[in-house]
């Protein structure tokens, strides 16, 4: 679930594939919920600062 600002006129969503493969969908549905239901946790996508910008590692450590 997503907030989406009362003011909004637009929404825009898609789909995102990192790495190879295929990807496909089906039945999107939108739809206005109650006031009472949480929306879903973000979680970071992004790091902390830029890395790999030599090329030479993957820039995350295990």
């Amino acid at each position: 679930m997503l907030d989406v600002p009362a003011e909004a006129s637009n929404i825009h969503y898609g789909l995102l594939l990192q790495g190879y493969g295929r990807i496909s969908a089906q039945s999107f549905q939108v739809e206005a919920v109650d006031a009472k239901v949480s929306p879903t946790p973000r979680s970071p996508k992004h790091l902390p600062r830029p890395t790999n910008l030599d090329l030479r590692s993957s820039g995350l450590s295990a």
